[in-house]
């Protein structure tokens, strides 16, 4: 994804949270995209191009952020003995949890454009 002038720097390995942070501030970009392609009608060239990149993206980096979070990420905040973490990961570890977050997803971005 282009870096956009003004944008703070991203986030290294010297910074794990941050680091995660910013990848899912580009999901929700790559998402936004998606949402925009599917409202534009026909696809032109530059359409065509936004739809490869992120589909691109979803394929290459998404199952490598979400090994990343399995591996690096849930462990340290189990460890941490955050209540709030514990809880979430718990939620998260449910077996209707992606449906649920797909049912969300899809509330708060078709039809009615993505909000925070």
């Amino acid at each position: 994804m282009p870096v956009n002038i003004g944008d703070k720097p991203q986030a290294d390995f010297s910074q794990p949270i941050e680091l995660m942070m910013d990848c899912h501030r580009r999901i929700e970009r790559f998402l936004l995209a998606l949402e925009k392609i599917g409202h534009a009608g026909a696809l032109d060239v530059q359409h065509r191009a936004a739809l490869r990149t992120a589909l691109d993206y979803f394929k290459l980096a998404g199952p490598r952020h979400n090994e990343d979070e399995e591996a690096t990420l849930f462990p340290a905040l189990a460890a941490s003995g955050d209540v709030a973490a514990t809880e979430a990961m718990a939620r998260m570890r449910q077996p209707n949890f992606l449906f649920v977050s797909q049912k969300t997803l899809k509330k708060r971005c078709f039809g009615r454009g993505c909000s925070k």
